[in-house]
């Protein structure tokens, strides 16, 4: 026990066990290039690291000074050097094994980073590997944690690439980067990068329409051609005849190997004295490259870094933390023990770093013996701690589990992070405890009126949830998919939270609980930890719909939502064609006549419905009881301004005849060829354009809403009657599609009135420049807590994401899987196994169960099968599956067979 000299506070820095450290001019390898280390004290710099075969990039948590510490200087053969504490770890050369600096010895070879400009890009590299990566590659991998899909020659137009934002191949910051797939890439540079631009206008102004041969020459376009016909067929490398001496004396260690970049080795050591040291947090793999080799950072942080990862509100974002909790830890916990933290399986023995206090763990007693807890750094720095002693751990490694364990509660208290797993509990029901480990998740939710984008339409969670049904999720195509959909779990209910709303510039939202993450061009973000002029994804393809209605019925329901009106009172519904229009209303009526004929079939005195044109007015009227049956079944009666459930879960047909209906009615083109172009529809009903909105995103058409675009007022209108009238007008608002979205309209939707569809493709014929490229982004404007309600989730294994809203947000981690592991899930349905005899309420004689025996069998079989025969995203899931063949085969229609033995609910 070491007796703590306060005056105004703890003493900060002291030297309490091993802390291996950096000198303060060691260069430290950044993303923006070499910094000295002690100029990096309080930032978070972006760094490269190694997994052991390549180069990552990844932001450390803290750069910070260890105080006066002994140093050495260790040389290497290209008279380079690293100045560091003796006990400090560097890689060596098989990028597996860390040694300490005071105990290398001469030759010993240490692992090297390398950094070049290839082709106008930044490549890394490490010692012993062909793998050059590009910088821009690996900070997008970081960011969105999925490398691009598209490489080699055979690209496909929905494979991703990374793009520059401000076309800068050498900007590689991570707000600088965003996926795009390739067709997106492509016009986006034709339309946006202005030396892509000059180059094409200066090439065709300098040929001015010639072939190659009249501009090149006849012998220059031959060679140009025949290098082009090699490089698409796949041209022969240029030193295939270089053999023998040759090849040896250019090549010693092979062709392949010509590019491996070169190690350090270790010439020398040296006496250096005290000096102030410093080092580096980093996640995940813990190096980092200082002076040119790969370093371990001081400490392993995680216990305490989970801990207290989310105090700072900034420092971790894109994760739910959680900490896994033994039976050994509680037991320590209630023995008031220290306890051995251990890493890969092994016992820890370096230090555990205090992310609150700065320095390594110990604990703080007072004078009665109790520990004093601290819940964030603020509770440290604002703790009275005169009359304490530190208690340092028995040896290095250990904590006090006591003391743990009420900063977990601390944390959680204040800032509802960590949760806890008690990891043997789980471990007790898994068969596969011994060889692999659990994953574990929170649960992120959304609230029951969000709209699920399937492969069967737009589906609410609450709707998905009620029936337990089977669906496909729609995903981005961002994450490099070539399905649009992915098979997920069925919907869960996962309590009553406090829900949050989401909204965005352009219109779309969603409400859901604060630790959703969403996806932005940043990568995985906390829906708590987004802030105003975020940058979130929207589904950038078409999606998914069902198989219900015709192009009929949503013509009919657009044109009655948007020049419609009804009459509860007399029971009638009335389509309305004013003007122009009423070139319309005959097709109108062919399709009412169509629709409603099941409600005409042994009624008596019916009649065939017809266009009638209103006297001394410019106006045909489509009117019918019977059409209004129809709108009181869809829903239309008590909202008119509503997109119904049967069109978002309709048919391709039903959602485009909706809207060819609802803008032909409602909708205009506006602008000119100098400013540009715009579709626009206008509503009273926020709610109207809110779900239009995502049903153009389901065509794969993105758009924008306007608020109060004109406000509430008074204002003189056409009576109908040749003049003007003074009427009460509420405030509108407006819905526009810009942009290449306009290409999306016109070939996806269109207007029904030939005067509004010729005047689009006019504007469009006659553009001198194209659209601005579509980015299917969306820009954050608030979020606003809404209260507690019921929340749902679901998770979908291949690209752990769904669109909701329009809006692609992660999934929830539900179930405990072994790390690269995959669901493989089936359920028998019991009620197909039920046979009446007598009575039918014997259940040995009623259930044939020598056949549930025998389906058991083969479903099990078949769902191993599945194992062989599915397609796994990744080799390390493949590898894990195929090994562990993990299968679940469930029930479902228990009740159902409970009814059919007539066994009432509790009875046996």
């Amino acid at each position: 026990m070491t007796e703590v000299v306060k005056q105004g506070g703890v003493r900060r820095g002291a030297n309490m066990g091993m802390m291996r450290c950096l000198a303060g001019d060691t260069m430290i390898s950044t993303i923006e290039g070499r910094v000295e280390i002690k100029d990096l004290v309080g930032k978070r710099p972006y760094l490269y690291c190694t997994d052991g075969k390549k180069v990552r990039v990844r932001q450390a948590d803290k750069v910070f000074s260890n105080g006066i510490r002994e140093t050495i200087r260790v040389w290497f053969d290209d008279d380079t050097h690293l100045d560091c504490t003796p006990d400090h770890p560097i890689l060596l050369a098989d990028c597996q094994t860390y040694r300490e600096a005071g105990k290398l010895q001469f030759g010993d070879s240490v692992a090297a980073f390398y950094k070049r400009l290839v082709n106008n890009r930044f490549c890394v590299s490490i010692t012993g590997s062909r793998l050059h990566v590009a910088e821009h590659i690996a900070v997008a991998e970081m960011k969105y944690g999925v490398y691009p899909t598209a490489g080699g020659r055979n690209r496909k137009p929905e494979e991703t690439v990374v793009h520059h934002i401000d076309h800068n191949p050498l900007n590689n910051s991570p707000e600088n980067l965003e996926l795009m797939t390739i067709r997106q890439h492509g016009v986006h540079h034709g339309s946006h990068d202005p030396k892509f631009i000059a180059h094409r206008e200066r090439i065709a102004a300098d040929r001015k329409g010639k072939t190659w041969e009249e501009y090149y020459g006849i012998e220059k376009a031959a060679e140009l051609r025949e290098r082009k016909r090699k490089r698409m067929s796949g041209q022969p490398s240029w030193n295939a005849n270089l053999t023998g001496e040759n090849y040896t004396a250019h090549y010693p260690n092979g062709f392949g190997n010509q590019h491996c970049a070169p190690n350090h080795k270790v010439v020398r050591l040296e006496l250096l004295g005290e000096q102030e040291v410093f080092d580096v947090s980093m996640p995940e793999f813990h190096n980092f490259v200082a002076n040119g080799v790969f370093v371990h950072n001081c400490t392993h942080p995680d216990l305490l870094r989970f801990i207290h990862a989310k105090n700072d509100q900034h420092s971790l974002t894109n994760f739910n933390i959680s900490v896994n909790v033994t039976d050994k830890f509680l037991e320590a916990v209630d023995n008031k023990e220290w306890f051995q933290t251990e890493f890969d399986g092994e016992a820890w023995t370096q230090p555990v770093f205090d992310a609150v206090t700065g320095t390594d763990y110990v604990v703080y007693r007072r004078p009665n013996g109790e520990t004093v807890t601290f819940a964030d750094k603020l509770a440290f720095e604002n703790t009275d701690l005169f009359d304490c002693t530190i208690e340092e751990p028995p040896q290095p490694g250990m904590i006090y589990a006591p003391d743990i364990w009420n900063r977990i509660i601390a944390s959680a208290h204040k800032y509802a992070e960590p949760g806890i797993a008690f990891i043997d509990e789980v471990n007790r029901h898994n068969y596969l405890m011994n060889s692999m480990g659990p994953i574990y998740a929170s649960n992120p939710c959304v609230t029951a009126d969000t709209l699920v984008y399937t492969d069967e339409g737009l589906v609410s969670v609450g709707e998905l949830y009620k029936t337990q049904r089977d669906f496909e999720a729609v995903v981005d195509a961002r994450f490099g998919t070539e399905k649009t959909f992915q098979e997920s779990s069925k919907v869960f209910k996962t309590g009553v939270k406090k829900v949050y709303r989401l909204q965005t510039k352009e219109g779309y939202y969603v409400r859901a609980t604060a630790n959703h993450r969403i996806m932005t061009t940043r990568g995985w973000i906390e829906l708590s930890e987004l802030t105003a002029g975020d940058k979130i994804h929207i589904l950038n393809r078409k999606g998914g719909f069902g198989v219900k209605g015709t192009l009929a019925l949503g013509r009919t329901l657009g044109w009655l939502v948007g020049d419609g009106s009804i009459s509860p009172s007399i029971k009638r519904a009335t389509l309305s064609f004013f003007g122009g229009e009423q070139t319309l209303a005959d097709e109108f009526a062919v399709y009412v006549n169509d629709l409603v004929e099941p409600l005409t079939i042994g009624s008596k005195g019916s009649y065939p419905i017809s266009a009638a044109a209103v006297k001394n007015r410019a106006e045909t009227r489509v009117a019918s009881e019977r059409l209004y049956k129809i709108a009181e079944e869809y829903g239309l009666t008590e909202d008119k301004l509503q997109v119904p459930e049967i069109v978002l879960r309709g048919s391709e047909s039903m959602q485009r005849g909706f809207l060819q209906a609802l803008f032909s009615a409602d909708g205009m083109v506006s602008g000119n060829l100098e400013k540009g172009v715009n579709v626009r529809l206008t509503s009273i009903s926020i709610g109207l354009l809110e779900a239009v909105q995502k049903i153009l995103l389901n065509f794969g058409i993105a758009s924008k809403i306007y608020r109060n675009r004109r406000n509430a007022s008074a204002r003189f209108l056409p009576n109908g009657k040749g003049g003007n009238k003074e009427y009460s007008c509420q405030a509108y608002h407006e819905l526009s599609v810009g942009k290449q979205n306009i290409h999306g309209f016109v070939e996806e939707i269109g207007f029904l009135l030939e005067a509004k569809q010729e005047k689009l493709k006019n504007f469009l014929q006659n553009l001198k420049c194209g659209f601005y490229s579509e980015n299917f982004t969306a820009t954050v404007k608030s979020i606003v807590l809404e209260g507690e309600e019921e929340v749902f989730d679901l998770t979908e294994p291949t690209t752990h994401s769904f669109i909701a809203n329009g809006i692609v947000v992660h999934n929830c981690g539900e179930q405990m899987l072994h790390s690269n592991n995959s669901c493989n899930l089936g359920s028998i349905d019991l009620s197909k196994f039920y046979k009446r005899v007598g009575d039918g309420k014997n259940v040995d004689e009623c259930v044939k169960w020598e056949r549930l025996a025998r389906v058991t069998q083969l479903s099990t079989q078949f769902l191993d099968n599945v194992i062989d025969a599915g397609d796994f995203p990744l080799d390390d899931i493949d590898d894990v599956v195929k090994r562990t063949r993990p299968v679940g085969l469930g029930i479902m229609g228990f009740a159902d067979l409970c009814l059919k033995l007539q066994i009432t609910y509790g009875e046996q």
